[in-house]
C-alpha cells in the first residue's frame, strides 16, 4: 500500500522533468534526452533542487500535464499562463 502512495506523489523533481521535456520536445530535432539531462543540471545546481525535489509539486501532476500536452501539441506556448505555482517564493517552504 505504501509503495503505492509513492507512486502516485508528483514531486517537484516531476514537475521539473515534466516541464524540461515539453520544452526540449518543442526546440531540439530528436536530442530530447541530452537537452533533459542539460536542464536538470542546470536545475540541480540550485539551492531549491537540493532542498525541494522530493517534496510535493506545488502545481497537481493532472494541471503539469495538461499544460505540457496544450504546449507539445502545437510547440508553441499556450495561451495559458506559463505553468507556474501562484506562490513565487514557494521553494521556500520546502524543508532543508
Amino acid at each position: 500500500m505504501i509503495l503505492l502512495l509513492l507512486a502516485c506523489t508528483y514531486t517537484v523533481e516531476d514537475y521539473w522533468a515534466d516541464l524540461s521535456e515539453a520544452h526540449c520536445t518543442c526546440t531540439q530535432d530528436g536530442d530530447v534526452p541530452t537537452c533533459m539531462e542539460e536542464w536538470e543540471a542546470r536545475y540541480s545546481s540550485t539551492d531549491a533542487w537540493a532542498q525541494c525535489r522530493d517534496e510535493d509539486s506545488p502545481i497537481t501532476r493532472s494541471e503539469a500535464r495538461q499544460w505540457v500536452n496544450d504546449y507539445t501539441d502545437a510547440c508553441r506556448l499556450p495561451d495559458s499562463p506559463v505553468l507556474y505555482p501562484d506562490d513565487p517564493d514557494w521553494s521556500q517552504q520546502c524543508s532543508p
